[in-house]
């Protein structure tokens, strides 16, 4: 699965935090892992593609710090952009 186009990357990783590819990421929800997908994407980001995965909860970045403790803790946070 590309989303967006993007072809998968590793590129980007902050040290110490784990990544998927989008494909991966497919894969896992493709076997029934349960996980909180997050779009962070900048507002105009989202007006230029407004599509985004089901199932997913949209926060700015902005607002990610304030919103972040609201997010559900027994299954893997997943935040994608692109």
């Amino acid at each position: 699965m590309r989303l967006f186009g993007q072809k998968p990357t590793r590129q980007n990783a902050l040290p110490g935090v784990p990544t998927l590819t989008a494909r991966e990421l497919k894969h896992q929800l493709d076997e029934g892992r349960k996980v909180v997908l997050v779009d962070v994407r900048q507002p105009t980001g989202f007006d230029v593609y407004p599509g985004t995965i089901p199932g997913s909860i949209r926060i700015p970045p902005s607002e990610l710090p304030d919103q972040y403790g609201e997010l559900p803790r027994d299954q893997p946070i997943v935040l994608f952009c692109t």
